[in-house]
This record gives C-alpha cells, sequence and structure tokens, in this order.
C-alpha cells in the first residue's frame, strides 16, 4: 500500500527528528550520517518493477512474488564485481 502524502510528511517529521535526537546525545556528525547513508544504499537491493505484472520486484529476487515471472535483471560491470568478490569473501 503506498504511503500518501501525509504519510510520507509525518515519516519526514520523524526521522529529523530522530536524527537531531541522536545527532546531541551521541555526538554525531552529518558526515557520518551521509557516510552511513551511502554504506545502506551500496548494501540494500534497489527494487525494479516486474516487467510482466509492474508490481515491486527487489533486484536480488529469483522471481516476482505477485506473478512468479522471472526477472531479467541487468547487472552493470561495478556491481558484478562487487557482488563476485563478496562471494570469494564467504569462501574463503
Amino acid at each position: 500500500m503506498p504511503l500518501g502524502q501525509r504519510d510520507q510528511q509525518q515519516l519526514l517529521r520523524m526521522t529529523k527528528a530522530m536524527w537531531a535526537l541522536l545527532k546531541a546525545h551521541l555526538n554525531l556528525s552529518d558526515v557520518q550520517l551521509h557516510q552511513m547513508l551511502v554504506e545502506i544504499d551500496t548494501q540494500t537491493p534497489q527494487l525494479t518493477t516486474c516487467s510482466m505484472c509492474r508490481n515491486p520486484l527487489q533486484s536480488t529476487a529469483q522471481r516476482c512474488l505477485f506473478c512468479g515471472t522471472v526477472p531479467q535483471i541487468e547487472v552493470s560491470n561495478s556491481e558484478l564485481q562487487t557482488r563476485l568478490s563478496r562471494i570469494r569473501l564467504t569462501e574463503q
């Protein structure tokens, strides 16, 4: 279920409040927040759309949860290298 504009605004306000509290009480910087966001973005599977039913689909999914279609996912060369290095690390 998509979030309405009111829900999005509420989440934004809550996020800003939580960051202000964490920043003040733990002596964190905006740079540290940005670094963590970058780290999370590189670790979090990106959402795509199923080519058959157009429902949301994680880039790591083997099948669409809604219609069962096997996704045709393009992976960039840098993403492929990252995935291969992770596999090598786990095999060691």
